[in-house]
């Protein structure tokens, strides 16, 4: 059986000192979208490439899912560090560093570009890492305390790059008002699956707020998913058909991307 990571205790800062990461300089943001030399298109509702094509999603999955796998790597050797250092409030500082860099990564590429940005939205993210920091504080009393493993410190602690990631599904709510896109469909990603995933991806075209969000599945912080967006529930946006450019996805067929495994917190 293996031992609990017992650091020696010390008294950590007040969660005041993380406001500073919470305040965004969006300007400054890593835009993973115009690395890979996309442009959002608002009339289809979607990236479009250098030729001016559609982006297929399983090409933004897998642009998340290779991003989400280096956050998770930048959380192991953080981890590696702990162990290594005993230093709780070293590597508290760098979770939540790491944090706030995927919250507003996935954000940014969720809602097409920075002048899609309001008011309203830098507050909604500002919130949503507010309230991580919390929990990453209840985490590190725990680590404190010695009640984990660091295998599980590991695991817990990379659900926090996983859970940013839902942000870009997010993003894409506020992107596509129900107003204007009234329908929208589920589409797997190449990951293991909740059965609610496979279930809600079965029922096809439907009218908004007919699924079950993303992340309120079983699944929750592990969900792959992403909705596609219709201004006509036969599927197209607004005459334009979605080009998948012979892709489709999870247990449809796709090619299997590869998501780091993560645990369920606890």
């Amino acid at each position: 059986m293996t031992d609990k990571f017992q650091p020696p205790q010390t008294d950590l800062p007040d969660l005041a000192d993380y406001e500073e990461l919470a305040d965004i300089d969006w300007d400054n943001v890593r835009s993973l979208a115009e690395e890979q030399g996309w442009e959002w298109d608002e009339e289809q509702g979607g990236y479009v490439d250098d030729d001016g094509d559609l982006v297929p999603l399983p090409d933004v999955l897998e642009l998340t899912y290779n991003e989400l796998a280096e956050l998770q790597s930048q959380v192991s050797v953080a981890v590696d560090e702990l162990e290594e250092s005993e230093d709780v409030t070293e590597w508290e500082r760098k979770i939540a560093e790491i944090a706030a860099a995927a919250a507003v990564l996935f954000f940014l590429l969720g809602i097409g570009n920075r002048d899609n940005i309001t008011v309203d939205h830098e507050e909604h993210v500002r919130i949503r890492l507010v309230l991580q920091f919390e929990f990453l504080r209840e985490f590190s009393l725990g680590v404190l305390a010695g009640n984990m493993t660091i295998d599980g410190i590991r695991a817990r602690a990379n659900l926090y790059p996983q859970d940013d990631q839902l942000l870009y599904s997010e993003a894409q709510e506020f992107l596509h008002p129900a107003e204007d896109w009234p329908f929208y469909a589920n589409r797997l990603g190449g990951c293991n699956h909740c059965r609610e995933c496979p279930e809600e991806t079965a029922k096809g075209i439907v009218e908004r707020g007919e699924l079950i969000p993303i992340g309120s599945r079983l699944c929750r912080w592990n969900c792959c998913c992403m909705f596609e967006y219709f201004k006509t529930r036969n599927g197209d946006t607004n005459d334009i058909p979605r080009r998948l450019t012979g892709q489709t996805f999870g247990w449809a067929g796709a090619d299997k991307l590869t998501l780091p495994v993560t645990l369920p917190l606890s």
